[in-house]
């Protein structure tokens, strides 16, 4: 994950995540490691 991706992601109060569990996409696992995902909204969509 770049640095600029990183700044956008903070910077937005929700993330969109493709899948219904967002436990098991690679890319949700990876933000999960430089954001603080319990202070963003999380919409799953199908």
């Amino acid at each position: 994950m770049t640095l600029k991706a990183v700044r956008i992601l903070k910077e937005c109060d929700i993330i969109v995540n493709p899948g219904s569990n967002k436990e098991n996409g690679l890319a949700f696992k990876i933000a999960s490691q430089v954001l603080a995902m319990e202070k963003k909204i999380i919409l799953e969509v199908d």
